[in-house]
């Protein structure tokens, strides 16, 4: 219970506070796993994660910024201890789908707070209601460091307790499938009323923060959503009908300029990612390293207030050359196949299935517009989507977990040379004497 509090207490805190969190989310589960004589628990998708932070933390003896790419590395390595706690402490259906009613819950209630502030400062024009909740928090202690992370939310656009209403929404996106699955799937309880009424207010939370290419997402895990749950199509096209009914005009204004090529955030957007493809040319093998100080200073140079590529896969392209590029397509691959043998395993796994592919799309989708892992509380919002995955693949198609150290990179050829060099020295030597023919 308390890593499950740890965790769901994530997105609801300021970034800075994510990586310690996850690490008490992590030690909470250390102590559940001794408890019930269980082990730290690796899947697939787990693996690749590993290797990915691994393979950056070995780049770090050639990376262009090490100061920003350290830290960077650092919250990263923190966040996978977010993935380590579910995957540890998520053992049943019934734990599983406790942790789900709790994102649920998280998840709506942050939509309910991006609602209200649309409200009071796009409508009710309330100057003192702020737009991002830990403004005047983060102003503090981002002023301690000589860069500037935090981005004004700008307009009327809701960000809830996130810095940024991009943030905010790419967050939402990542959630909402895993929501939709839960409260749709199975017989019709108490939980699940309320789960659909969070689902309503995530959505409603990602219009109002005016992010287009949260807003395509949505369309995308409707879809597979819809594809993979005909029969409940009733109810999801009831949920969405109603979130049409109660959208103002201004984000359908918002929705229909995604397509206009004039838009200067759009327009800015290609500009940006040739700079970012100029930028990765210049060490085109193993690219720059993590972080954004290499890229945000080519933007800033260029004349952009951009802090990263605005491309998930041009930013790693750029950060970690081919290796970091085909790691993360290999991780979308994994969660996919995980997906699809959920659906076609058993009736049972069927949501959780959809679940996985709908987040799949939903996070393409915002990838190829955004970077949806930039900051601590969205990397948590991955680990723990993907954990998720991995922990329902233990669960119901009895793939076989591997602890913590047999999923490091090269630990099937190390651990048994080592084990063998060890046990040869430590080896008691043999003192008698040979007999002689005399």
């Amino acid at each position: 219970v308390w890593s499950l509090l740890c965790l769901v207490a994530i997105p609801l805190l300021p970034e800075y506070g994510a990586p310690f969190l996850a690490l008490g989310a992590w030690l909470f589960a250390m102590r559940d796993a001794k408890k019930h004589h269980r082990r730290v628990r690796v899947g697939e998708v787990g693996k690749l994660v590993l290797a990915y932070l691994c393979f950056m933390t070995v780049h770090m003896l050639w990376a262009t910024e090490r100061l920003i790419g350290t830290a960077f590395l650092v919250y990263w390595w923190a966040m996978f201890c977010a993935y380590l706690a579910v995957t540890t402490i998520i053992v049943s259906r019934r734990r599983m789908e406790a942790a789900l009613f709790a994102v649920a819950v998280v998840s709506g209630l942050l939509g309910a707070l991006a609602c209200t502030q649309y409200v009071c400062v796009g409508l009710l024009n309330m100057e003192n209601v702020p737009l991002q909740v830990w403004d005047f928090l983060d102003e503090k202690v981002f002023g301690l460091v000589d860069l500037r992370f935090h981005l004004h939310s700008l307009g009327t656009r809701a960000a809830a307790t996130y810095c940024n209403p991009n943030l905010y929404a790419q967050y939402a996106v990542m959630t909402i499938p895993f929501i939709a699955g839960y409260a749709f799937f199975g017989k019709r309880s108490a939980a699940k009323v309320v789960a659909r009424i969070a689902l309503l207010f995530t959505v409603m939370g990602v219009f109002f923060s005016f992010s287009r290419g949260a807003y395509l997402a949505i369309g995308a895990i409707a879809v597979v959503m819809c594809m993979a749950n005909m029969k409940r199509i009733v109810p999801i096209s009831m949920v969405a009908f109603s979130a049409a009914l109660l959208l103002p005009a201004s984000i359908y204004e918002r929705l229909g300029s995604v397509g206009n090529a004039g838009d200067v955030a759009i327009s800015e957007r290609f500009q940006v990612w040739g700079i970012t493809m100029d930028t990765y040319l210049e060490r085109p093998l193993l690219g720059h390293g993590i972080g954004i100080g290499v890229i945000w200073e080519r933007l800033y140079e260029s004349g952009f207030n951009a802090p990263h590529a605005h491309n998930l896969f041009l930013e790693f392209l750029m950060e970690g050359g081919v290796v970091a590029l085909l790691l993360i397509l290999f991780m979308l691959w994994k969660l996919f196949r995980i997906g699809f043998d959920l659906i076609i395993h058993a009736k049972q796994t069927r949501m959780y299935g959809s679940a996985i592919i709908a987040f799949c799309g939903g996070f393409c989708v915002c990838s190829m517009v955004d970077l949806p892992i930039f900051a601590p509380k969205t990397i948590g919002a991955f680990m723990t989507a993907i954990a998720i995955a991995d922990a329902v693949s233990f669960m119901e198609t009895k793939r076989p977990p591997a602890s913590f150290v047999e999923s490091l990179p090269l630990a099937g050829w190390i651990a048994p040379r080592l084990e063998a060099f060890i046990k040869k020295k430590t080896a008691p030597k043999d003192e008698t004497v040979p007999m002689t023919k005399e």
